[in-house]
């Protein structure tokens, strides 16, 4: 049971607790039927850990709520978008120019895809002028956020799909980050390292990375 997955571990451990509470009732098919209950409740963060890495696993990593709904047909236009927004911003020598010219060259590249930007992006509504969140783009319950200065950023950008989808203005939140090193910015395999300890936390984030 500790080579379990962390979701797979809490979600075994209920399921005994609960057929605990049924004398009687402990059979195979009380088992089944308990964890695919449970299953919608805990979702096993790691459970695609179990599938053998494909080609398409280098340059995308969902969490659990992420794949899920990343898998749904309203939402399959991410991924093609994504890896085309990805694309242009490979082709763009700019982007290692200062931090404020190149965020200004991203939102122009997502804007042509119609992602919302600036105040119309915001993550919620405050009173307070100081304190004003925005993503980098929104689109169809989708929020964007481009990260090529900071490792540590990336908790702040996870925290902010948080409080989106807390509020329940998106559904998923996706990260793009440099699919290789460059410099001192975060890529692909650092921030793999690093998110998977968000997705422990906080099982229910859905969010995808993806390197370009």
């Amino acid at each position: 049971m500790s080579e379990m997955p962390p979701g797979l571990h809490w979600r075994t451990e209920l399921v005994e607790e609960l057929l605990k509470e049924k004398q009687g009732v402990k059979s195979q098919f009380a088992r089944r039927r308990l964890m695919n209950i449970v299953r919608g409740y805990v979702p096993a963060v790691f459970e695609y850990h179990l599938d053998e890495p494909s080609l398409d696993k280098i340059k995308w990593f969902p969490s659990y709520r992420g794949n899920h709904i990343m898998n749904k047909a309203s939402y399959k236009w991410v991924k093609e978008e994504i890896e085309k927004i990805g694309r242009e911003f490979s082709d763009l020598p700019k982007l290692d120019c200062k931090i404020e010219k190149r965020h200004e060259i991203m939102i122009e590249v997502t804007k042509r895809y119609g992602w919302s930007t600036g105040k119309d992006a915001r993550v919620g509504y405050t009173d307070y002028k100081n304190i004003d969140w925005s993503f980098d783009g929104i689109k169809n319950r989708v929020a964007l956020e481009v990260e090529l200065s900071s490792r540590p950023a990336i908790f702040k950008q996870c925290f902010k799909f948080l409080v989106g989808q807390g509020l329940e203005k998106i559904d998923l939140g996706v990260i793009m980050v440099h699919r290789h090193k460059i410099g001192s910015g975060p890529n692909f395999d650092s921030v793999h390292h690093d998110i998977t300890s968000v997705l422990d936390a906080l099982p229910t984030l859905a969010v995808v990375v993806s390197g370009f």
